[in-house]
């Protein structure tokens, strides 16, 4: 998929993966991306935000709500940097903001069908 323009919340820009964030053009915005992966396909988007944006504002900013078909039905599950955070969780320049996929199954639940599978 092509970058788009860069862009404020009403435009976000899709980054090339790997990328490096850019630091924010002011004080008083922030630049953050926003992730989401399943096994087939990933979606990395960078914004510019409002200096005290949260991390569901972000998510919704980031337009994936309407082009993740999964995403749409629920309040995402979301995460900085592989940490759990609440979707009121204001962010800082630089933050990435995961979207967390439910999971399919409990993972000690599998480890147990697993086990009693031998």
């Amino acid at each position: 998929m092509a970058a788009e323009p860069a862009g404020t919340s009403a435009h976000p820009t899709l980054a090339p993966a790997g990328a490096p964030l850019s630091p924010a053009p002011n004080a008083e915005t922030i630049r953050v991306e926003v992730t989401y992966a399943r096994p087939e396909r990933a979606w990395r988007v960078s914004l510019t935000l409002p200096a005290g944006t949260t991390a569901l504002q972000a998510f919704e900013a980031s337009g994936l709500r309407v082009r993740v078909v999964e995403l749409a039905r629920s309040e995402p599950d979301l995460g900085v940097f592989a940490q759990a955070v609440g979707p009121g969780h204001v962010l800082r320049d630089g933050d990435r903001v995961e979207v967390y996929r439910p999971l399919l199954i409990d993972p000690k639940d599998a480890r147990r069908k697993r086990a009693a599978q031998t």
